[in-house]
Protein backbone atom coordinates (compact mmCIF):
# COMPACT_ATOMS: atom_id res chain seq x y z
CA UNK A 1 0.00 0.00 0.00
CA UNK A 2 1.80 3.64 -0.99
CA UNK A 3 1.21 6.05 1.44
CA UNK A 4 2.00 9.82 0.86
CA UNK A 5 2.90 11.94 4.13
CA UNK A 6 0.41 14.47 5.20
CA UNK A 7 -1.99 12.32 3.51
CA UNK A 8 -5.29 10.84 5.59
CA UNK A 9 -6.48 7.42 3.94
CA UNK A 10 -9.15 4.90 5.31
CA UNK A 11 -8.30 1.72 4.91
CA UNK A 12 -11.47 -0.31 3.70
CA UNK A 13 -9.95 -3.48 3.81
CA UNK A 14 -8.57 -3.55 7.16
CA UNK A 15 -12.22 -2.00 8.42
CA UNK A 16 -14.05 -4.93 7.14
CA UNK A 17 -11.28 -7.29 8.21
CA UNK A 18 -11.88 -6.07 12.12
CA UNK A 19 -16.05 -6.46 11.72
CA UNK A 20 -15.28 -9.84 10.04
CA UNK A 21 -13.00 -11.14 13.03
CA UNK A 22 -15.49 -9.79 15.75
CA UNK A 23 -18.32 -11.80 14.37
CA UNK A 24 -17.00 -14.84 13.23
CA UNK A 25 -13.77 -15.58 15.60
CA UNK A 26 -13.74 -13.41 18.51
CA UNK A 27 -16.94 -12.88 19.88
CA UNK A 28 -18.86 -15.09 17.53
CA UNK A 29 -22.48 -13.74 17.31
CA UNK A 30 -23.50 -15.40 20.80
CA UNK A 31 -20.92 -12.66 21.52
CA UNK A 32 -22.56 -9.93 19.88
CA UNK A 33 -25.45 -10.51 21.07
CA UNK A 34 -24.06 -10.81 24.54
CA UNK A 35 -22.64 -7.60 24.49
CA UNK A 36 -26.13 -6.13 23.22
CA UNK A 37 -28.18 -7.43 25.83
CA UNK A 38 -25.82 -6.49 28.34
CA UNK A 39 -26.07 -2.90 27.06
CA UNK A 40 -29.73 -3.09 27.04
CA UNK A 41 -29.57 -3.76 30.54
CA UNK A 42 -27.59 -1.25 31.40
CA UNK A 43 -30.07 1.06 29.33
CA UNK A 44 -32.90 -0.12 31.62
CA UNK A 45 -31.32 0.07 34.62
CA UNK A 46 -30.12 4.03 33.77
CA UNK A 47 -33.83 4.64 32.98
CA UNK A 48 -35.32 3.13 36.00
CA UNK A 49 -33.74 6.42 37.36
CA UNK A 50 -34.20 8.87 34.45
CA UNK A 51 -37.85 8.19 33.76
CA UNK A 52 -39.42 9.54 37.02
CA UNK A 53 -36.87 12.46 36.91
CA UNK A 54 -38.08 13.10 33.19
CA UNK A 55 -41.83 12.26 34.05
CA UNK A 56 -41.46 15.12 37.18
CA UNK A 57 -39.55 17.59 34.56
CA UNK A 58 -42.37 16.84 32.24
CA UNK A 59 -44.78 17.91 35.08
CA UNK A 60 -42.90 20.89 36.07
CA UNK A 61 -42.69 22.40 32.97
CA UNK A 62 -46.41 22.17 32.17
CA UNK A 63 -48.05 23.44 35.46
CA UNK A 64 -44.94 26.49 35.03
CA UNK A 65 -46.36 27.18 31.21
CA UNK A 66 -49.99 27.12 32.35
CA UNK A 67 -48.89 29.46 35.40
CA UNK A 68 -47.00 31.73 32.75
CA UNK A 69 -50.13 31.44 30.49
CA UNK A 70 -52.86 32.38 33.35
CA UNK A 71 -50.36 35.80 34.42
CA UNK A 72 -49.90 36.55 30.57
CA UNK A 73 -54.08 36.56 30.16
CA UNK A 74 -54.37 38.77 33.53
CA UNK A 75 -51.68 41.00 32.57
CA UNK A 76 -53.50 41.78 28.77
CA UNK A 77 -56.86 41.54 30.28
CA UNK A 78 -55.95 44.27 32.97
CA UNK A 79 -54.24 46.20 29.17
CA UNK A 80 -57.78 46.24 27.66
CA UNK A 81 -59.80 46.68 30.28
CA UNK A 82 -56.94 50.31 31.25
CA UNK A 83 -57.32 51.36 27.44
CA UNK A 84 -60.89 50.80 27.55
CA UNK A 85 -61.22 52.75 30.80
CA UNK A 86 -58.58 55.71 29.52
CA UNK A 87 -61.02 56.06 26.07
CA UNK A 88 -63.93 56.11 28.31
CA UNK A 89 -61.79 58.48 30.31
CA UNK A 90 -60.81 61.42 27.46
CA UNK A 91 -64.31 61.23 25.92
CA UNK A 92 -66.20 62.10 29.42
CA UNK A 93 -63.39 64.28 29.72
CA UNK A 94 -63.69 65.55 26.08
CA UNK A 95 -67.72 65.72 26.33
CA UNK A 96 -67.22 67.81 29.68
CA UNK A 97 -65.25 70.48 27.73
CA UNK A 98 -67.52 70.48 24.49
CA UNK A 99 -69.87 71.43 27.06
CA UNK A 100 -68.40 74.29 28.92
CA UNK A 101 -67.49 76.04 25.31
CA UNK A 102 -71.19 75.34 24.33
CA UNK A 103 -72.33 77.77 27.33
CA UNK A 104 -72.82 81.39 27.63
CA UNK A 105 -70.32 81.53 30.27
CA UNK A 106 -67.01 82.91 28.99
CA UNK A 107 -65.47 81.89 32.62
CA UNK A 108 -66.68 78.41 31.42
CA UNK A 109 -64.70 78.86 27.43
CA UNK A 110 -61.44 79.45 29.30
CA UNK A 111 -61.72 76.47 31.64
CA UNK A 112 -62.79 74.15 28.58
CA UNK A 113 -59.48 75.15 26.51
CA UNK A 114 -57.21 74.79 29.51
CA UNK A 115 -58.85 71.19 29.91
CA UNK A 116 -58.24 70.21 26.21
CA UNK A 117 -54.53 71.73 27.12
CA UNK A 118 -54.22 69.57 29.90
CA UNK A 119 -55.69 66.19 27.75
CA UNK A 120 -52.88 67.39 24.87
CA UNK A 121 -49.96 67.82 27.47
CA UNK A 122 -50.89 64.06 28.91
CA UNK A 123 -51.50 62.56 25.14
CA UNK A 124 -47.69 63.77 24.75
CA UNK A 125 -46.33 62.75 27.79
CA UNK A 126 -47.74 59.69 27.01
CA UNK A 127 -46.49 59.14 23.71
CA UNK A 128 -42.81 59.88 25.01
CA UNK A 129 -42.23 63.62 23.73
CA UNK A 130 -39.90 65.14 26.26
CA UNK A 131 -39.43 68.74 28.00
CA UNK A 132 -40.24 70.21 30.46
CA UNK A 133 -43.50 71.97 29.52
CA UNK A 134 -45.72 71.14 26.73
CA UNK A 135 -44.64 73.77 24.36
CA UNK A 136 -41.01 72.12 24.71
CA UNK A 137 -42.78 68.65 24.15
CA UNK A 138 -44.48 70.66 21.18
CA UNK A 139 -41.39 71.44 19.93
CA UNK A 140 -39.88 67.65 20.23
CA UNK A 141 -42.76 66.63 17.88
CA UNK A 142 -41.10 65.78 14.07
CA UNK A 143 -43.71 67.01 11.57
CA UNK A 144 -43.80 63.90 9.85
CA UNK A 145 -45.39 62.42 13.57
CA UNK A 146 -47.98 64.39 13.58
CA UNK A 147 -50.12 66.15 10.69
CA UNK A 148 -51.98 68.30 13.51
CA UNK A 149 -48.65 69.95 15.04
CA UNK A 150 -50.16 73.37 13.67
CA UNK A 151 -53.48 72.85 14.86
CA UNK A 152 -52.02 72.06 18.34
CA UNK A 153 -49.79 75.22 18.47
CA UNK A 154 -52.74 77.24 17.46
CA UNK A 155 -54.61 75.99 20.41
CA UNK A 156 -52.13 76.23 22.46
CA UNK A 157 -51.23 79.79 21.87
CA UNK A 158 -54.96 80.51 22.98
CA UNK A 159 -54.33 78.91 26.36
CA UNK A 160 -50.91 80.66 26.54
CA UNK A 161 -52.83 83.75 26.39
CA UNK A 162 -55.69 82.92 28.96
CA UNK A 163 -52.77 81.87 31.60
CA UNK A 164 -50.46 84.45 30.81
CA UNK A 165 -52.60 87.67 30.42
CA UNK A 166 -55.21 86.55 32.22
CA UNK A 167 -58.56 88.42 32.95
CA UNK A 168 -57.08 90.83 30.30
CA UNK A 169 -57.35 88.35 27.20
CA UNK A 170 -60.97 88.57 26.35
CA UNK A 171 -61.70 85.63 25.39
CA UNK A 172 -64.73 85.12 22.48
CA UNK A 173 -66.75 82.00 22.01
CA UNK A 174 -65.49 82.17 18.59
CA UNK A 175 -62.32 82.13 19.59
CA UNK A 176 -62.64 79.07 22.26
CA UNK A 177 -64.41 77.02 19.76
CA UNK A 178 -61.74 77.39 16.96
CA UNK A 179 -58.86 76.81 19.48
CA UNK A 180 -60.83 73.22 21.04
CA UNK A 181 -61.55 72.08 17.28
CA UNK A 182 -57.90 72.26 16.63
CA UNK A 183 -57.57 70.20 19.72
CA UNK A 184 -60.18 67.98 18.26
CA UNK A 185 -58.12 67.70 15.18
CA UNK A 186 -55.30 66.29 17.51
CA UNK A 187 -57.10 63.99 19.51
CA UNK A 188 -58.83 62.67 16.76
CA UNK A 189 -55.41 61.67 14.90
CA UNK A 190 -54.24 59.54 18.17
CA UNK A 191 -57.31 57.99 18.11
CA UNK A 192 -58.09 59.59 21.55
CA UNK A 193 -61.77 60.48 20.31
Amino acid sequence: MNTQPGVFQIDIQQIFSFIYYAVTSGYGVNGIVEFFRTAWDFINFISLFLAPLLFFGVVYAVVRLHQVHKAEHERFHEAVQEAQHGIGKGNEKWQRIVDFVNTDNPTEWRHAVIEADVMLDELLKKEGYIGETLGERLKSVPREKMQSLTSAWEAHKIRNEIAHAGSDFILTQREARSAIDNYRRVFEEFHLL
